[in-house]
C-alpha cells in the first residue's frame, strides 16, 4: 500500500467523519445554554463595589442555569425566561433571584402548598433576551418539557431597550434576534473549511463541556458597563420627551399574546412577573452615576452613544408596557406578579436601572415565591 493510497484513504474517512457529525448536528435539540456550561467571573471592583467579587454560573444538562432537575414523581418544575434580569450574571447562582425563589419554595409549607415532593426552577433568562426572543424559546424547547408545571417570564425592559437603542422608529421595526442569539446550542450549525467550523470541532467542543465540564474563567468582568456610565454622565443630549409607542406597544403585546399563549399550551400554570425597576422621584448624584441604560445605541456593545433617552421617558414606556402585562396576564389566566414596592429602591438592591444586587434578589426572589404560594392557597 502506497503513501498516496494511505493518505487518500484517510481523506476519505475524514470526510465520512465530517459528513457522519453533520448529520448527527442538524438532528439535535436546541438549549439556551450549552449544556453542562460552567463559569466563573471576577468582577470589577471598581464598577461593582457593592456586589460579590467571584459569581458562578453552573448549567444543566437542559441548558438551563441551575442544578439538575430532580427525577421522579412530584417535581414541580418551572421554566423561567426573560432578560438580563433573570440571568443575574452578576450574581453568584445561590444569590440570583431564581435560585433564591427556588429555595423558598422547596420549603415544606411552600410543597405542601404547590402539592410536590421538589421545585426546580429552570433559569433560561439570557442577556438582551426580548418577547419575540422568548416565544422563539419557547417554541423550539417546550417539546423537551413533559409535564411541565409552570412557565414564568419577566420581560419588558429587553423590548424597551432594543427599540430605544435603534432611535425609538415610529414602525417599531427592530431586528428580531438570531438562532445563535438565543440559542448557545442548536442544530442551526454555520459549517466552512477552516478547522474551527467543521461540524467534528463542533461535536468535540460539546463532548468536552459534557464530560470535562471545564470551567471558562473571566477577570474584571463588566469593565465595560464603567464606560457606559462615563457615556451616560456626558451625553450631548437627553431626550426628555416620550417617543410615539403606539405601534412599539402595539406589536409588543401581539407578541406578548402569542408567547403567553404558547405557554399555557405547554404547561399547567403561567407567571407574568413585574420588572422591578430603580425608581425614585430624585436620584442623588451617586445613584445618578450607576445609570447607563437608554442610549441611541448599543454601550454594551462598545459604541460611543451620545444621546440617551432621560430616565422619566424609560420609566414612563416601562409603566406602558407593563399595563400590557398585567393585561395579557388577565386575559390567559396567567398569575401576575406585583413587585412594585417589594424590591427597596436604593442603591443597596439596584446597581443601575434594572439590575438587581443580592440584597434586591433576596427581595424578588422572596415576592416571587410568596405570590406562587399565595395563588394555590387561595
Amino acid at each position: 500500500m502506497t503513501v498516496g493510497t494511505v493518505l487518500l484513504g484517510l481523506a476519505a474517512l475524514g470526510i465520512v467523519a465530517e459528513l457522519a457529525a453533520r448529520a448527527h448536528l442538524r438532528s439535535t435539540a436546541y438549549f439556551v445554554w450549552p449544556r453542562f456550561y460552567r463559569r466563573v467571573i471576577e468582577l470589577d471592583r471598581e464598577t461593582f463595589p457593592q456586589m460579590p467579587s467571584t459569581c458562578w454560573f453552573h448549567g444543566n444538562g437542559d441548558g438551563e442555569r441551575g442544578g439538575e432537575c430532580p427525577r421522579g414523581p412530584g417535581v414541580h418544575r418551572v421554566l423561567l425566561l426573560g432578560g438580563s434580569t433573570v440571568e443575574s450574571s452578576m450574581n453568584d447562582q445561590p444569590q440570583s433571584w431564581p435560585a433564591q425563589a427556588e429555595a423558598l419554595l422547596n420549603r415544606p409549607e411552600a410543597l405542601a402548598a404547590l402539592g410536590a415532593a421538589r421545585v426546580h426552577v429552570g433559569n433560561v433568562g439570557r442577556s438582551g433576551m426580548d418577547v419575540p426572543g422568548c416565544g422563539f424559546v419557547l417554541e423550539r424547547t417546550l417539546p423537551r418539557y413533559p409535564g411541565l408545571a409552570a412557565v414564568w417570564m419577566m420581560i419588558g425592559p429587553g423590548d424597551l431597550m432594543r427599540w430605544l437603542e435603534a432611535g425609538a422608529p415610529v414602525d417599531s421595526e427592530v431586528p428580531p434576534l438570531d438562532v445563535h442569539r438565543c440559542f448557545g446550542e442548536n442544530p442551526e450549525v454555520e459549517f466552512g473549511l477552516h478547522p474551527k467550523r467543521w461540524a467534528i470541532t463542533t461535536v468535540l467542543k460539546r463532548l468536552r463541556l459534557t464530560v470535562i465540564r471545564p470551567v471558562e474563567r473571566r477577570d474584571k468582568a463588566g469593565r465595560w458597563m464603567l464606560k457606559a456610565r462615563q457615556l451616560r454622565r456626558n451625553a450631548e443630549r437627553f431626550i426628555t420627551e416620550v417617543p410615539d409607542t403606539t405601534k412599539f406597544l402595539a406589536r409588543f403585546e401581539q407578541d406578548l399574546d402569542a408567547a403567553v399563549r404558547r405557554a399555557c399550551a405547554g404547561a399547567r400554570e403561567v407567571v407574568l412577573v413585574r420588572q422591578p425597576v430603580f425608581r425614585k422621584d430624585r436620584y442623588t448624584p451617586e445613584e445618578e452615576a450607576l445609570l447607563w441604560n437608554g442610549g441611541i445605541g448599543n454601550a454594551y456593545r462598545g459604541a460611543e452613544v451620545k444621546v440617551f433617552y432621560s430616565t422619566e421617558v424609560i420609566l414612563a414606556v416601562l409603566d406602558r408596557i407593563e399595563e400590557i402585562v398585567r393585561r395579557v396576564a388577565d386575559r390567559h389566566g396567567a398569575l401576575f406578579v406585583e413587585t412594585r414596592g417589594r424590591v427597596t429602591p436604593g442603591t443597596e438592591s439596584f446597581y443601575d436601572h434594572f439590575h438587581l444586587t443580592p440584597h434586591g434578589a433576596e427581595q424578588l426572589g422572596r415576592c416571587v415565591a410568596e405570590a406562587v404560594v399565595a395563588a394555590r392557597r387561595r
